[in-house]
Formats: C-alpha cells, structure tokens, sequence
C-alpha cells in the first residue's frame, strides 16, 4: 500500500511515466485483530464508569457507548448535541437507521458529559469538547479520545470488538449488521 501511495503521487507529479504497482493485487484478508475482554475486565470497566467519581466524564461517555453500544470513536467523536433526544432518552449514532436508546449508566455518563460541556461555556456543537475544541466548531480528535482512556487502560476498539463478538454471537450477523449501520 506504501508503494502504491507513493506511485500514484510519482504518476501524477510526472516523475515515472507508468505506475508499476497498479496491476499488484493485495489478496490478503484483513481481519480484526482486536482482543476481546473478560467478563471480569468488562465488570471492572463499568463499575469504573458508573460508581468512580475521580473518572473523566468522557473516559465514561466513550468507554460506555462502545462497550454496551458498539460505538465507534468516529460515531463517538462526530455526536452532538442535536443527536440526543431527552424525553425518549435516545441518541443517534453516525449512520445507524434509528435511534439508540440508552440504558440508566450511559444516560447518567451522557449527563454528566453535557454538564462538563456547559461548564465549558462553548458554543461547539459536538458532545465531547476539549479545552481546544471549545472555541471551534471541530470534533475532538481521535488523538484525544486516546487520552481519555489513558487512566483504564484500554481504548475504544477492543470495547466495540467485544460489544459485536457478543453481539453476533447471540443474534443474525445481518441484523447486527442492520442495527450498526455497517
């Protein structure tokens, strides 16, 4: 892929005449590679979230919504404020069909993310807002949502690929499918 990028670039700033990499296929199947958590891991992760006082209202929000959602951190990252529905205490995530209702602990970690977003007094539009972000209109940067998780250390791609192994576990692959939006 690196030689393609490059070739393409030569190809186009008329370095090489011919991009020899063109007919090159990458037959290669590119599965996940994420791990996937323990029971025990999971019930330490949510109880972190939920009873932990000193956890970052984000590090909750994310760790949450990929955990029992399957949130990925572009959904978690481009969320706003819009998408959230406060009677039907529902949000819409990134390009899934309908709503995600949410449970009890990730209404209060949603809560508790807003009230962090209004002591920030930011006009930003997005549910995560960083000091940085505050003054923009610009979602925080995956870099960020890193950062956060920093003090549980895990990040949002093993807490979505356990969410989905469980789910396609338990229900139709296509279904799972249909309700993330893939």
């Amino acid at each position: 892929s690196t030689l393609r990028l490059f070739f393409r670039w030569a190809r186009a700033n008329r370095v090489v005449l011919v991009d020899p990499t063109k007919d090159i296929s990458n037959n290669r199947h590119r599965a996940p590679r994420s791990t996937i958590l323990s029971m025990t891991e999971q019930r330490r992760l949510f109880r972190r979230w939920t009873t932990d006082p000193d956890a970052h209202p984000h590090e909750c929000l994310v760790g949450l919504l990929a955990l029992l959602h399957a949130a990925s951190s572009l959904e978690l990252r481009r969320l706003k404020v819009s998408d959230v529905n406060v009677e039907q205490h529902t949000i819409t995530l990134g390009s899934r069909r309908h709503p995600v209702p949410l449970d009890p602990a990730t209404w209060t970690a949603l809560q508790r993310c807003l009230d962090h977003r209004h002591q920030l007094a930011t006009h930003n539009p997005h549910v995560i807002v960083t000091h940085i972000t505050r003054t923009r209109t610009i979602p925080a940067s995956d870099q960020y949502l890193w950062r956060v998780f920093a003090p549980s250390g895990i990040t949002s791609r093993p807490l979505r690929a356990t969410r989905l192994v469980d789910l396609v576990a338990h229900l139709d692959p296509k279904l799972v499918c249909e309700a993330i939006g893939m």
